[in-house]
Parts: structure tokens; sequence; C-alpha cells
């Protein structure tokens, strides 16, 4: 009778290794993958962090914000920059707050002022899409304007 019982085991051990090593090919990447999403979340040493990120906003800077963003949609581009400029005065790393700031200038036809205010975006936050692409538009609206004058 015990030859049959470790007849039995001897059936079940190729499964239960084929499902080990199934569960391991499963769980290796998501325990990785939990892993690194715990070291990046900003839970470790933040001074060594090469690239400045708001990710905590004060609710005063994101609905200013948000109030520049209509303003503009409303095309009222100088209450959009003024805004902004609130929205600067309580954080002056608000990226965003510089680039909508840039895009207001831009329509006011301030490419100067524009230029400065995206060069500070990218500056605070260097892979920021919406900064970059309002310095490109603000560089390329002066070109055109400087060669209209010629």
């Amino acid at each position: 009778m015990e030859t049959n019982k470790t007849e039995i085991v001897e059936k079940e051990n190729p499964k239960s290794k084929q499902l080990i090593m199934w569960l391991a090919i499963l769980l290796i990447p998501v325990l990785i993958f939990f892993v690194m999403s715990k070291k990046n979340s900003g839970s470790g040493d933040t001074q060594n962090s090469t690239a400045p990120v708001q990710t905590v906003q004060d609710p005063k800077v994101s609905a200013l914000i948000n109030a520049s963003l209509e303003a503009y949609n409303q095309k009222d581009y100088q209450k959009c920059v003024d805004l902004c400029d609130a929205a600067i005065a309580i954080n002056p790393n608000s990226y965003i707050a510089y680039s909508n700031k840039c895009s207001g200038l831009i329509l006011l036809q301030k490419y100067d002022e524009a230029i400065e205010a995206g060069k500070k975006s990218i500056s605070i936050n260097p892979s920021y899409k919406y900064g970059i692409g309002n310095l490109k538009w603000a560089t390329d609206e002066k070109a055109k304007a400087e060669a209209a004058k010629k």
C-alpha cells in the first residue's frame, strides 16, 4: 500500500513544480513593479531628485490655475496672465502657472515676456510638455512678428 502513496506523490510532484514555476513567472514582474513603484514614489530621499516635481499643489494655486485656464478659454488673456501671476506669488515653483502665463502673453503679443515665462516653466520642470510646447510657440510667434516687420 505504501507504494501506491509514493506513486501518487510522484505523479503530483511535476504538476506542483509547474504550478510553482508559473506562479513565479507571473509574480516576479508584479513584485518588481511594486518595489520600483515604492522606490520612485518619493518615500525615499527627495533631496537627490534631479527634476523638481509639483506633486502636491496648494489648493489656492490649483484654483488660480484653473481660473486662468477659464479666462484663457474665454479669450480674456490679460486676466489669464494676472491669475497666473497670483499663483506664482503663492508658489514660485509652479511650472504650470508659468506655462499658462506664457500662453496668455503670446496671445497678447508680448513675445519676450512669453519666452521668459516659458523658459522659467521648463527650468522648473524640463519634462513638462506644455511648457516646452508653449516656449516653442512663443519663439515661433516672435520670429514671425520680426519677419513681418522686415
